[in-house]
């Protein structure tokens, strides 16, 4: 009799707890904090992780132009780039990603058949590693299966974007997270300043930072995460560009011994991309009224948005595109 009781109790809090997950699924569902399933319509979006959020603007936002690429081009406003170049422009960067992340990025956006340019700014460090980084959530990506889905519907970590989402349309919090056009930019946030430079550049050295990338990592990461996506839509044009860092990268680099590896690198991305007609090349990196100017920086990388828009007004010209004439040796 007593083992009948127990077992009853048992079964009850197991229907309860079936009954309380599907609750929460179905509120998942509902609310759709990361834009999986629709745009959010009854609520404002509240951005405030790129790698979580960036797979539900890729797949339900009106865009034809994407930009892609690590912080170096967060500082990018999809305004300005209407405004220069016509384009209705979506930033899908992701800060610290690197060129696997930003290949599966790449064509969840392609995928939706919206895109027809695609800003793209290469960092070659971020080439080193072959993999998505640990906890990156591939289940919000390209080719779903049941099992991502449902991942996406039970994940407990949603509450922290409902939570938030919350607090923004409260306006308790968050008021410069709810504007997709500046969402990321650091412009305004941080100081630019040559003392914070040279600054940046002896703590790398006191902290002995180590650049682990080889050429042939970087050659073999970029065929499989970049040129790939190149050859395989030859309808979409490409306007793939070098990132203008302060001239203490290249000191750095150079302290380092990857220097030589980084201009190799460069010489093999002229070489392998030239003849395809769908990709357009930029080379910001010498020019020294940019590099050499270090109020442009708040760091040896990282510029401002003045930097961007500069790079945005000159995709119409011809003075930074490289040419088999003009390669960076």
């Amino acid at each position: 009799m007593e083992q009948l009781f127990y077992k009853k109790k048992l079964m009850h809090i197991l229907f309860i707890t079936i009954g309380l997950l599907l609750l929460y699924a179905n509120i998942i569902y509902f609310v759709d904090p990361l834009q999986q399933y629709r745009l959010a319509t009854f609520f404002k979006a509240v951005y405030i992780n790129e790698i979580y959020q960036n797979p539900g603007l890729a797949k339900h936002y009106n865009y034809n132009a994407v930009i892609i690429g690590s912080s170096m081009t967060e500082n990018f406003r999809p305004s300005y780039i209407r405004k220069k170049l016509g384009w209705q422009a979506l930033k899908l960067s992701i800060s610290g990603s690197n060129s696997f992340e930003e290949k599966i990025m790449l064509e969840t956006a392609i995928k939706t058949g919206r895109v027809k340019n695609v800003i793209y700014g290469l960092d070659f460090f971020r080439l080193a590693e072959k993999n998505a980084r640990e906890g990156f959530p591939d289940y919000l990506y390209l080719h779903q299966s049941i099992m991502d889905k449902l991942k996406y519907l039970f994940n407990i970590g949603n509450i922290d974007f409902i939570l938030k989402t919350m607090i923004g349309n409260l306006g308790l919090a968050y008021k410069d997270n709810m504007d997709l056009d500046s969402v990321y930019t650091f412009n305004d946030k941080l100081a630019y300043s040559a003392e914070n430079v040279i600054l940046s550049f002896n703590n790398k050295l006191k902290q002995g930072e180590k650049l682990h990338f080889s050429l042939a990592e970087m050659k073999l990461n970029f065929n499989a995460n970049i040129l790939s996506v190149f050859k395989n839509n030859p309808n979409i044009t490409f306007y793939l560009f070098f990132p203008p860092y302060s001239v203490y990268m290249y000191k750095l680099y150079e302290h380092e011994g990857k220097l030589f590896n980084f201009l190799e690198m460069k010489k093999y991305v002229c070489a392998v991309t030239k003849n395809l007609s769908n990709v357009k090349l930029y080379d910001f990196q010498s020019d020294s009224m940019i590099i050499e100017n270090l109020n442009n920086y708040k760091d040896i990388y990282h510029y401002s948005e003045e930097i961007n828009n500069y790079i945005i007004d000159n995709f119409n010209k011809k003075k930074y595109v490289v040419t088999a004439d003009n390669q960076t040796g």
